[in-house]
């Protein structure tokens, strides 16, 4: 089995994430914190599931994603039998700016 890393900054963007939506409404702020946790949870058996980033291409390690609700990007690394969740990203934001937060990879 896979062991599942959640580094700092991708629990500070679910944290940031819940604190937005809870404001308009505290169940849908629950139910995406339990989407994003299930999902990587498959990843502890398929850790492959994801797909792999393209804006990430050029850099030395193959970064990959699952997406959530049509709208979040948790995106991940798989190596050495560890998946370490990098970040979460808001898909309607500009994807270069999510690519300025992965610096060279």
């Amino acid at each position: 089995m896979v062991q599942v890393n959640w580094t700092l900054e991708a629990q500070q963007d679910v944290s940031l994430i819940f604190q937005y939506w809870v404001q308009f409404s505290y169940q849908y702020a629950q139910d995406l914190m339990e989407q994003f946790f299930s999902s990587t949870d498959l990843l502890e058996t398929t850790p492959q599931i994801g797909s792999i980033e393209t804006l990430f291409e050029d850099y030395e390690h193959e970064y990959r994603y699952l997406v959530i609700n049509k709208r979040y990007k948790i995106v991940y690394l798989y190596q050495n039998n560890i998946c370490d969740i990098l970040l979460v990203w808001d898909c309607y934001r500009n994807p270069q700016l999510l690519k300025s937060r992965l610096k060279n990879g």
